[in-house]
């Protein structure tokens, strides 16, 4: 007997799995309409009807029916729909053995074409309550991604952040709040402020600042998505200082009010 093996099998960028944050079947209109300067997680945008546009850094791009578009973790983007548009998205994150996202520094929109029979598939089984299903949806979508990637000739890479930046990381999201500053990150990882800032900036491509307020207003969405609690007990766990100042942040990033986002995605 001959045996073959590929011992790249067992090295450390092959430990990645695919994290499912959320997923929704979404009809949208005009009111789809925001900005995400440093979106913290991975979208999947399954196009089943109609029409919108994606705003990206290198130009508009129409999203249109019968494709998936995959836009990147920390990839600068905003979205209009000016009719409808029905479309099947996920939230995904693809991390390593680190707890890092491989998908983070993929500057670029992913594209990729996908046929009417695949797309009920996809609709039959987000609706399924069964755990095989949800199983096989999450196969269908860890695939999805690699295709997209091996398509587009974008190898994963283990990321390579400084001491500084990874302990930073471990710091924000151990600790993460509204009242959370440069200076708190700073002192627990015993680092100046302005080091951090500017180390943070070039090897993250966005600011720690921006890089907070997307994770926490993620974490916003989550809430008013997936439970019942009011705003006054939402903007405490989040750690800002009333429910007001919230809302008002809230707004200014998604450019919806939370209630009405509550009631919109319920």
């Amino acid at each position: 007997m001959h045996v073959t093996q590929n011992p790249s099998l067992n090295m450390a960028e092959t430990e990645v799995t695919l994290q499912l944050l959320v997923g929704g079947d979404a009809l949208c209109d005009p009111e789809w309409a925001a900005s995400e300067p440093a979106p913290p997680y991975t979208r999947l945008y399954y196009i089943v009807e109609g029409e919108a546009t994606i705003q990206t850094e290198q130009g508009a791009v129409p999203l249109t029916k019968g494709n998936l578009y995959l836009l990147p973790t920390g990839y600068p983007f905003s979205y209009a729909c000016d009719g409808q548009m029905r479309q099947l998205y996920f939230h995904v994150r693809l991390v390593g053995a680190d707890g890092f996202d491989r998908l983070r520094g993929i500057h670029r929109l992913l594209q990729t074409p996908v046929d009417e029979a695949y797309l009920q598939q996809l609709l039959s089984l987000h609706t399924s309550d069964a755990s095989t299903d949800l199983l096989y949806l999450k196969s269908l979508l860890t695939r999805d991604v690699f295709a997209l990637l091996s398509a587009h000739g974008i190898q994963l890479h283990t990321p390579h952040y400084s001491p500084c930046i990874t302990e930073a990381l471990r710091f924000i999201d151990t600790h993460l709040s509204a009242a959370l500053t440069v200076s708190d990150i700073a002192e627990g990882i015993f680092v100046s402020p302005n080091t951090l800032s500017h180390k943070f900036k070039r090897e993250m491509g966005v600011s720690l600042g921006q890089y907070m307020d997307s994770l926490l207003l993620f974490k916003a969405k989550d809430l008013l998505q997936h439970t019942d609690l009011p705003l006054s007990v939402i903007s405490e766990q989040l750690g800002f200082c009333d429910q007001f100042y919230f809302s008002r942040r809230f707004r200014e990033h998604f450019s919806v009010p939370p209630l009405k986002y509550r009631k919109r995605h319920r």
